[in-house]
């Protein structure tokens, strides 16, 4: 005799809420429990352990944003962002835009960078979606313009089309 069981999956409410939203994970960066995290007292809605992350970096002297996504813990990607602000004409920091920030509006100021971590998805495509979608809507200033081009072309269009297919006719309408 066969037993079959039906377990139901997740549901979109258990995928978009949590029952215990403001508890914050506890950051493991530091290797002294007593050291605070140089982080997570500047990052919104998440911990710098926090993954597949799409984020926001805000320059706290002149509120300058950047959007970026990042799949690795998201300390790391901050590590980046605070070094290259810290060393804006190193060679290595050149294309980053955090650190073209700093060289440009700040020569020579000290980095202050508030992080806002905007949405998680595990998956990269979702998250690189993500991403588009939250520089079309905020529009940051730091993000070079060749990438806001770029990440508005995958975005939705403003306006979503509808295809109807019959099999004497082909046409395509714009809903307004």
């Amino acid at each position: 005799m066969v037993r079959t069981i039906f377990t139901p999956g997740k549901t979109l409410k258990s995928l978009l809420t949590s029952s215990r939203p403001l508890d914050k994970q506890p950051c493991t960066t530091t290797a002294d429990s007593n050291k605070e995290c140089s982080y997570c007292p500047n990052i919104y809605g998440g911990t710098c352990m926090s993954t597949g992350c799409v984020y926001q970096v805000t320059c706290d002297l002149c509120k300058a944003t950047y959007i970026g996504e990042s799949y690795p813990p998201i300390h790391k990607r901050l590590y980046a962002h605070l070094t290259a602000a810290k060393n804006p004409t190193a060679p290595s920091y050149s294309s980053n835009a955090v650190g073209q920030h700093y060289n440009e509006m700040h020569p020579g100021a000290t980095p202050s960078l508030s992080y806002t971590i905007l949405d998680r998805q595990s998956k990269t495509s979702r998250r690189k979606a993500s991403e588009a979608v939250q520089i079309h809507q905020r529009k940051p200033t730091m993000n070079g313009k060749s990438e806001l081009h770029t990440t508005v072309l995958h975005t939705a269009a403003d306006k979503p089309h509808t295809h109807t297919h019959t099999a004497s006719t082909h046409s395509t309408s714009t809903r307004t």
